[in-house]
């Protein structure tokens, strides 16, 4: 399927796009972990699903786990958990919450790790 379309406004920065869209600013394409709350609440309305986009991975590269600073090991191994890990490509999140969920418990288990990473 093709269309030509007449834009008005265009952006690269996903925030800027999402607030956009919320305030009925036309289409576009968002992480499903960004606009997961407003499509729940009815917010944002799913376009053309029968034409699926290609999925992309996210990546994080570090020399090595040898010596590795504690922050970074932090959020490598919240990115694995958050986003399906193993290096197959973007999971679901954790225990079928959407993208961008967090249970209390993770949020205060990360929260207290960070605070240590940073010596505080």
């Amino acid at each position: 399927m093709e269309a030509t379309v007449d834009v008005s406004f265009t952006t690269n920065e996903t925030a800027i796009l999402r607030r956009a869209l919320l305030s009925g600013g036309g289409i576009g394409i968002l992480p499903t972990y960004y606009f997961s709350e407003g499509l729940r609440r009815g917010e944002l309305v799913p376009l053309l699903r029968d034409y699926p986009l290609e999925t992309l991975g996210i990546h994080a590269v570090f020399l090595s786990r040898q010596h590795q600073p504690l922050a970074l090991r932090l959020l490598v191994d919240f990115l694995a958990e958050k986003f399906g890990g193993g290096g197959t490509g973007v999971g679901s999140g954790p225990q079928g919450l959407p993208f961008g969920a967090l249970r209390k418990s993770e949020q205060a288990r990360m929260e207290s790790a960070r605070k240590r990473a940073l010596g505080h």
